[in-house]
């Protein structure tokens, strides 16, 4: 029998709330280069806010979503962080159906959450390069007048990005990601094919 971790619906939620700027940010289509980081997520945030209204259907808004994932993020990345020191133990068939499975895991945890910021607008605060990253500092705030701090981590240049974490309050979704992953499998006898089985499961319910 597969268990669920008692605090996987508290991560879906945590998941959707710290990373859904994500979606606000880029909109289908969008063009996405720009002269500089700053202005790169200050233009597709704008955008992003203004496509993505409370009218759509959910099923355009997590589509909308999954393309984002598999264009703009750095999905390799992510899932290798994410799966940590259990890769060793995925067969190559079942390193495949990770990668198919935790994007859209991700996408439908996300789109759970689109009406809590709508309607939102973004400021960019300042960037600084770490290493191969550059971190882009923002700030949105909602209709209500909440304001939530959003630090984006993107790899490449000449207007030309990656996404490869994004942090919120100082919590990295990546590691996130991985902590819940480390959760599930050593909850189901340490076995990597847990893992499958419960984002499978996941998915699911969240459809």
């Amino acid at each position: 029998m597969i268990t669920l971790s008692p605090i996987a619906s508290r991560f879906r939620a945590s998941v959707a709330a710290g990373a859904l700027a994500l979606l606000l940010a880029w909109p289908a289509g969008a063009a996405r280069a720009a002269a500089d980081p700053g202005a790169f997520i200050s233009t597709v945030s704008t955008e992003g806010i203004a496509a993505l209204g409370t009218s759509l259907p959910s099923r355009e808004r997590f589509a909308r979503l999954d393309r984002l994932l598999h264009d703009d993020f750095d999905i390799s990345g992510i899932g290798d962080f994410a799966m940590g020191r259990y890769r060793r133990m995925a067969t190559a068939q079942e390193e495949q159906e990770f990668f198919k499975v935790y994007p859209e895991f991700t996408a439908r945890a996300l789109s759970l959450r689109l009406d809590d910021f709508s309607g939102a607008s973004v400021r960019v605060l300042g960037n600084a390069v770490d290493g191969d990253e550059t971190i882009v500092n923002t700030e949105i705030t909602r209709r209500d007048g909440n304001r939530v701090r959003f630090d984006w981590y993107l790899t490449g240049s000449n207007g030309h990005y990656k996404i490869t974490d994004i942090s919120v309050g100082g919590v990295s979704m990546r590691l996130a990601l991985r902590n819940q992953f480390a959760s599930w499998i050593e909850n189901n006898g340490g076995r990597f094919d847990a893992l499958l089985v419960v984002l499978r499961q996941e998915v699911a319910a969240l459809n």
